[in-house]
């Protein structure tokens, strides 16, 4: 893990020295090496993941959206520690877009999980996709850095999203996905129509699914072991639907389960669908992100995301958490429009029961290093926006950019119809939904008194004790990690990594480059980047 602590350092000091000192730093044929190779391990795993400590004391610590804010990551990490055998991370989603350093955050998490594959799990978020890389800066930013180089860095970029697992299980009780819950998906015969030849396929990559006004059946998690990754871009369209719904879905106040008009993608569901998933599911608790401060500003429904987290479903079978892991985001605000000032979040599960997470906060480092958003923050809707104005996903935000592909969504008059028919028809249903909300608000307002109780009388649950070490984060003490000895790959990485070989990451005028190591040391093998094949 050292030499991916080293790579964390080295790129947050070129984020202090300008644009072209990422590539000075980070060569694009090193990345593309190292994407390969990460991906090449994503690609053996499954869509779910079971990840269940063995180590005594072992805790499993949840990372929610970080959306390119690598000097607050590290600034996390300092706080909660690096992944080892008494500590597994799983990173939630949503590593790029909108904050400047997406890049240096998905190289900096993918060493992570090279370094200590079994200790790490990388999970897929809904701006880990074409569409949205290209609407909200990943794309754009890779092109400032690289230039003529961006396009095969982008390209490595792509297959490392469509290989990114969808969910975690941890300790057979915890659910861990970006968005939220999903439908049951139709069988191949009901896609292309009861006893009728099979359909040539269409592929509509920027397309979102077409709304359905027939209420979906909840999926089971025997359907989300069975479903597949969802490609480049899941759209809900043929077998991505579980994928789109998994990335795009959000909690509710309100009962039910319905299409997700103000996304325009994925579904949203009440506390009973909550109850309902983990009572049929054997498990007890669901920790998802997804929603920033901004996505929550103005909802009456839940609590805002002041504080990194809320819990938003209590239920007799257990509870919905969101954590979101970017402070002070978004980096870039709309000119006229004041910060939200939030803290990030992480949740921590402890065995054996892994249902009950503690939560660890933190502040968002400053100063960040000046630099110019790589989008039109001014024009592109925040998630708020699309809330209250029912704009849409960032897919959906496609079509009014200029997309022709987006040619079959809902018309605007099918919006209106659709969002009419989902108003709560019954006084049980607005009464199901003010207790609802009444009981998250009250849960959150608890859990947020109890933190600031412990942070009165010492550091808070999982905390190693560090305040964070602010200079390695903001470049004023990266000079001494420079001039460590360069640690070098640490141990076998996959079945497809050749063992027999060696590298570290050397600190040359040229940057960081991989080399040959002479020997492995410490008695264990080291793998290098390298891998047998391009699959």
């Amino acid at each position: 893990m050292d030499w991916a602590k080293y790579l964390g350092k080295r790129l947050a000091k070129a984020s202090w020295q300008g644009i072209d000192a990422v590539k000075e730093t980070l060569p694009a044929d090193t990345a593309v090496k190292l994407l390969e190779a990460v991906c090449l391990l994503l690609r053996h795993e499954a869509t779910v993941l079971d990840v269940s400590p063995v180590e005594d004391g072992a805790t499993v610590r949840v990372v929610g959206d970080t959306h390119g804010q690598l000097h607050d990551v590290l600034h996390m990490l300092d706080i909660i520690g690096y992944p080892s055998p008494s500590m597994h991370i799983i990173f939630n989603g949503d590593f790029v877009d909108r904050g400047a350093w997406g890049l240096e955050c998905l190289i900096l998490l993918s060493a992570m999980k090279l370094a200590a594959p079994q200790h790490v799990t990388l999970l897929r978020g809904n701006h880990e996709s074409s569409t949205c890389t290209q609407l909200y800066g990943f794309r754009t930013e890779l092109i400032r850095k690289y230039g003529a180089e961006a396009q095969q860095v982008y390209k490595m970029c792509k297959q490392v999203f469509a290989a990114l697992p969808l969910a975690a299980v941890v300790g057979g009780a915890a659910l861990v996905v970006h968005g939220g819950l999903f439908r049951r998906p139709a069988s191949r015969a009901a896609q292309r129509g009861a006893g009728g030849p099979p359909q040539p396929k269409k592929r509509k990559r920027y397309a979102p699914m077409r709304l359905s006004r027939v209420s979906p059946c909840l999926g089971s998690l025997e359907d989300l072991r069975a479903a597949v990754k969802g490609g480049v871009d899941p759209n809900g369209v043929g077998s991505s639907v579980v994928a789109a719904d998994v990335l795009w879905s959000d909690p509710v106040a309100e009962p039910g389960l319905r299409a997700n008009v103000a996304r325009g993608v994925g579904l949203i569901f009440g506390p009973d669908v909550t109850q309902e998933f983990l009572e049929s599911n054997g498990l007890r608790l669901i920790l998802r992100s997804h929603e920033g401060p901004d996505a929550r500003c103005g909802r009456e429904d839940l609590p805002d995301m002041s504080q990194g987290f809320t819990i938003d479903h209590v239920t007799p079978a257990g509870r919905l958490l969101t954590v979101f892991s970017a402070p002070d985001y978004p980096q870039f605000q709309a000119d006229g429009q004041e910060r939200y000032q939030n803290l990030g979040a992480v949740a921590v599960l402890k065995g054996p029961e892994w249902d009950d997470p503690e939560i660890v906060q933190f502040e968002a480092v400053h100063p960040r290093p000046e630099v110019t958003a790589t989008y039109e923050y001014n024009d592109v809707p925040g998630s708020d926006e699309e809330m209250e104005l029912g704009l849409g996903s960032d897919a959906s935000l496609a079509s009014s950019c200029g997309n022709s592909e987006f040619s079959d969504a809902m018309s605007e008059g099918e919006r209106a119809d659709e969002a009419s028919s989902l108003q709560p028809d019954t006084d049980e249903q607005e009464g199901y939904a003010r207790q609802a909300s009444s009981t998250a608000m009250a849960a959150t307002a608890k859990a947020v008194a109890k933190l600031k109780l412990q942070q009165e009388q010492g550091p808070g649950p999982g905390s190693n004790g560090a305040a964070g070490d602010a200079a390695a984060c903001n470049g004023g003490g990266s000079s001494q990690a420079a001039s460590e000895s360069e640690p070098e790959i640490n141990p076998s990485v996959a079945p497809a990594l050749h063992p027999a070989d060696s590298g570290y990451f050397a600190d040359t005028e040229d940057g960081l480059a991989l080399r040959r190591a002479p020997a492995p040391s410490n008695g264990h093998r080291i793998a290098s980047l390298r891998s047998r094949s391009r699959q």
